[in-house]
């Protein structure tokens, strides 16, 4: 299988490319994100994975595993999720969704959760022919 853990020093700059022009998070460079990777390297409550071909990062997924007060035991939020924009619709985004939705089920989650932005509406049919419901909406404020 193509989907593996990362490893932050040979990923870094694919992965900071995908969350920069397919996440639209221009703002984050590369020092951002290997702060914020080395950071959730030290928890077992994240796992980032890719997918890799031909010694090629073409996508990644992000996953955070956390209680809640409405489910037993824990629950993956599955926190990002992005595919190389000349790669996307080749079965890449599904091999990540399976990859993580196995690590969350070994991590004996309940449940799986996505957030996806609003204006992202391919995602959001992706999401609903892989099983995914639509349960409510994400509200944020910049503190």
């Amino acid at each position: 299988m193509p989907c593996r853990f990362i490893n932050i020093s040979n990923d870094l700059k694919a992965i900071t490319k995908l969350i920069q022009k397919e996440l639209g998070y221009g703002a984050m460079n590369e020092e951002d994100v290997l702060i914020q990777l080395k950071a959730m390297e030290k928890s077992d409550q994240y796992q980032s994975i890719v997918f890799e071909k031909d010694g090629e990062v073409l996508g990644f997924a992000g996953l955070a595993y956390l209680y809640a007060y409405e489910t037993k035991g824990q629950y993956a939020r599955l926190i990002a999720l992005a595919v190389r924009e000349d790669k996307q619709h080749t079965g890449i985004g599904s091999s990540l969704l399976a990859y993580a939705q196995t690590c969350a089920k070994a991590h004996a989650a309940s449940d799986i959760a996505i957030s996806s932005g609003l204006c992202r509406q391919q995602a959001h049919t992706f999401y609903e022919q892989k099983g995914y419901k639509k349960k409510g909406y994400t509200f944020t404020k910049q503190l």
